[in-house]
């Protein structure tokens, strides 16, 4: 049993998180309130705190897929230390750590099935993205610009297709985009420990944010790594507004918050 406090909330941010559990999918809205992150129970009018301790600034981490290409087929090791809940991964991670049989073209096997990559998602708490410098993107200049910015961070073609083809829907829905690549405080975020140890690491992790109108920001000075011997690459981002809270779906929501304590 537990003590409820009834509390009215106002939810400004939304996202339908898909997380996989034993093999099924399990979708759930989350809300972002004053409070915090919550959901609403099933079949009642109780919420509670989803994940608990994270800020009410909390976002998404979108689609980080990690590629491994050994030098010769090797086992390896990807350790995944990340500062948020875990929304759904593929192959099914094993609480933080993938297995698996890493081919030189990129091909991976584990449990019995070939993957093309390590793919995850999650929900984290509130990071001080660093926004001195950066770039402002219309959405026509959209693919030029991502297709620049992959090739001079290292990315190869295939890499920057999947890149491109995931993000550039998204951005084109902003007439300016606020983009920035936020390497170091994604290795803060979310650490990979990888055995062995890889000769070339290359993390890709791009934020953007939707502007009214054009900014001007100090042009990002971005550093190439030089691909060699067993390279890892890994791409992911988050969008900034993708909790929006669209008008309609804000109007009369309550809800009941669930401080679960020991009797």
């Amino acid at each position: 049993t537990g003590q409820y406090q009834q509390i009215t909330a106002e939810p400004f941010l939304m996202a339908t998180l898909t997380e996989n559990e034993k093999g099924v999918e399990k979708k759930t809205k989350i809300w972002r309130t004053q409070y915090g992150l919550v959901t609403q129970c099933e079949g009642n009018n109780t919420a509670y705190c989803y994940p608990q301790k994270l800020a009410s600034s909390a976002s998404i981490t979108r689609k980080p897929v990690i590629y491994l290409y050994p030098s010769k087929k090797t086992d390896v090791v990807v350790k995944l230390d990340y500062r948020g809940k875990l929304t759904n991964t593929y192959p099914q991670i094993d609480v933080d750590t993938w297995k698996v049989l890493a081919y030189p073209d990129g091909s991976l096997k584990t449990n019995g099935k070939k993957y093309k990559y390590l793919f995850w998602d999650g929900v984290n708490g509130e990071i001080d993205w660093d926004w001195s410098s950066g770039f402002c993107v219309h959405r026509d200049e959209v693919d030029s610009f991502l297709e620049q910015k992959t090739k001079q961070l290292g990315l190869n073609f295939a890499e920057a297709q999947d890149f491109i083809t995931y993000w550039a829907p998204m951005m084109k829905q902003n007439r300016w985009s606020l983009v920035s690549f936020q390497t170091e405080r994604y290795e803060e975020l979310a650490k990979l420990m990888i055995d062995p140890k890889p000769d070339a690491l290359i993390r890709l992790f791009m934020v953007f944010k939707k502007v009214d109108e054009e900014v001007v920001i100090p042009a990002q000075k971005l550093k190439k790594i030089k691909r060699k011997g067993f390279t890892v690459v890994e791409w992911g981002g988050s969008n900034l507004d993708e909790l929006q809270l669209q008008s309609f779906e804000s109007n009369g929501f309550s809800i009941i918050n669930h401080r679960a304590t020991s009797l």
